[in-house]
Order: structure tokens, then sequence, then C-alpha cells
């Protein structure tokens, strides 16, 4: 399984994680005593075990200056709607903001740009009829089988962040831990969250469901845990920031 809803388009074999950061943030050490983060888990109940939400969640809340100070929130089953596009709203203020969630590149005219999913939407488009937030977009996926079901999703793009953020975020480290949502050629949706002081990590391309939940592990225990900035965490890593698979 993978973190994309795209069916279509092909992929090269490696899959790297991370963003070249401006700022070399750190998560802890020196500065705040009181932090706090943000995990959300849209796609809870696609991703199954290979969610690495809850986990990062718990990785967080024992970093004593974020304790007490750590919101999760997750879509246990399709039909959820425990978190929405407005979990996405008011990042301002945070340190931390982990998203485990599906994207993509979307391209036309020789022009790429990257996209997050918010969250499915139960009960189609007519959730979203008198909807006010700009920059909202629809997939509509349709499922393979004897009996293809379409589904609709919420996606998010640069232009959904620059409304919400028009200078960018200031001093975090945000993690779209997705596919394709940073990289050579679609930076758009990263750029406009990091602003001047942050730092956005995400997928180059497509990434398996457990290479993607490792790879998230890991980073949050180096920046958390071994307070690590965010280039030496990349570095300690290693081999996790990319992941390697046949498709299909």
């Amino acid at each position: 399984q993978q973190r994309q809803m795209a069916t279509a388009g092909a992929w090269d074999s490696g899959r790297s994680l991370g963003s070249p950061p401006r700022i070399d943030a750190s998560i802890a050490g020196p500065g705040l005593s009181e932090r706090k983060a943000v995990v959300l888990s849209p796609y809870r109940w696609d991703f199954g075990d290979s969610d690495d939400g809850e986990a990062v969640a718990a990785q967080l809340g024992a970093v004593p200056d974020y304790a007490g100070r750590v919101t999760y929130t997750a879509n246990a089953t399709v039909a959820a709607q425990d978190m929405s596009v407005d979990d996405f709203q008011g990042w301002q203020g945070l340190q931390v903001v982990h998203v485990v969630s599906h994207g993509m590149r979307l391209c036309a005219a020789g022009k790429c740009r990257a996209v997050v999913a918010a969250h499915s939407i139960p009960n189609g488009l007519a959730d979203l009829a008198n909807s006010s937030v700009r920059g909202l977009e629809v997939e509509v996926v349709v499922g393979g089988g004897g009996a293809p079901q379409t589904t609709h999703h919420v996606l998010l793009g640069a232009d959904f962040f620059r409304a919400e953020y028009p200078r960018g975020l200031d001093d975090a480290v945000v993690f779209l831990n997705g596919c394709a949502t940073f990289g050579a050629g679609a930076t758009d949706l990263a750029d406009a969250i990091r602003g001047k002081t942050s730092v956005v990590l995400g997928w180059s391309r497509a990434v398996a469901t457990d290479a993607a939940h490792a790879a998230g592990i890991a980073v949050l225990n180096e920046l958390g845990g071994n307070a690590r900035t965010v280039g030496d965490a990349l570095k300690t890593v290693g081999p996790l920031a990319t992941s390697r698979f046949q498709n299909g």
C-alpha cells in the first residue's frame, strides 16, 4: 500500500525524505519550556497499524517540554469526521505538526504542484457545498474490483496554506508524511507552509506505508528523544530516509 490516491502514473524506485532546511531547527533543547504539537491521522482507517500518528504523538508527549500539550486526532473509520479541514487551521504557535496522510503530485501543461489529503468525504460533495474555506479541492477515486466504489477526498494545496498562513509558519517543524508532498518540480506546498523560519519534511515520490511509518518514528525520536536538529536527524536515520520497492 502506498500513501497516495493516484492510481495512474509512473513513479521512480527511489522515494527520498526531506527538504534542505534553510533553518536547521530543533524541536527540543534550550528556548521554550512549554511547547505544543499537533499530530493528525485522517486516514487511520486506511493505513491501519502502519499509521505512525499515535506512536509519534506518544513520542512527543514523552518529551518534557511537550508533556500534556500534544493533540492527536484521527479518523478511525471511513465515515468518521473526528478530524477535518479545521484541523489544518490554527497551526501558528505550534512547534511540531505531524500529518500522516495521502499525498500526490498534480501536473498539467508541464507544471506540477503538490497536495495533501485532509480527509475523505463520507457524503460526497454535499458536505462541501457550503464551505467558504479557500483552496479546497476534491479528488474522486474509483476503486477497482467487482463493484467499484467511488469515494471523495478533500485535497489541500499551496493556495489553502497561503490563505491560512500568508507568511508561512513561525519556528515550526512540519512533517507531511505522505507520498509526493515535497520534491523537485513541486515545492509549492512546502514553500507555502515553511515561511522564513520553519522546516518542512516530506517525501519526494510515492512511499510504502511501512517505510513511512518507520521513518516517521525514527525522525521524531531523533528530534525529540535525542534533541537533534532536523539536519542531524536526517543524517542519523540514514537509509530510512529512502523507500525502495516494486510498484505493482
